[in-house]
């Protein structure tokens, strides 16, 4: 009986890591991608300011394939936001797991955090990540509407350089849930 507490113990801990390691890599996909679109973006705002400076003229090849290159970049970040989201609902279902097994999901798993805040971590993720993936939506639909005001694209290009709604705090959660994982030295 102790012997398969222990291997089930052995196969969470298992399966903790690797969602943490997966969830670290949807975050360096996440911003790859971030700096792609950003190239693009740009490319597509400065293709804009030309047009209206009258020294090109807006729509084309270069216009076209911009668009078709965020709207593709946009399902990856949609496919990105499905993997964060069912690493979410793993770290959930090992709670629950925890909670059938009678044991306390707010006991450490490794050395000192709970399960309970691999998940939170996880949530908080996905919360962060829809709210960005929708930012980015308006912008890349005015973008492709080809929205003209140079303020506006400007802030576009801003917001998406930032992304306002990516929180350290989230980052610096994943970070904790690394080193706790062993995945990272502290």
């Amino acid at each position: 009986d102790k012997l398969t507490d222990r291997m089930t113990d052995d196969l969470t801990n298992r399966r903790v890591r690797v969602c943490c390691k997966n969830l670290h890599c949807c975050a360096q996909v996440w911003q790859e991608h971030n700096g792609q679109g950003l190239e693009i973006a740009s490319r597509l705002v400065n293709t804009i300011f030309q047009c209206h400076e009258g020294s090109a003229s807006y729509g084309g090849e270069a216009v076209d394939s911009s668009r078709a290159q965020l709207e593709e970049l946009m399902k990856q970040f949609c496919r990105t936001l499905e993997q964060i989201a069912s690493i979410s609902s793993n770290f959930k279902s090992v709670v629950s797991l925890l909670e059938a097994r009678g044991e306390d999901p707010a006991a450490p798993v490794f050395h000192t955090l709970p399960m309970t805040a691999f998940a939170s971590c996880a949530d908080s993720m996905m919360l962060d990540y829809s709210q960005e993936l929708s930012l980015k939506r308006s912008i890349v639909g005015d973008l492709l509407r080809g929205q003209s005001n140079r303020d506006t694209l400007k802030s576009y290009l801003s917001c998406w350089i930032h992304q306002p709604y990516l929180s350290n705090h989230v980052v610096d959660q994943l970070e904790a849930l690394l080193i706790e994982a062993g995945l990272r030295s502290a």
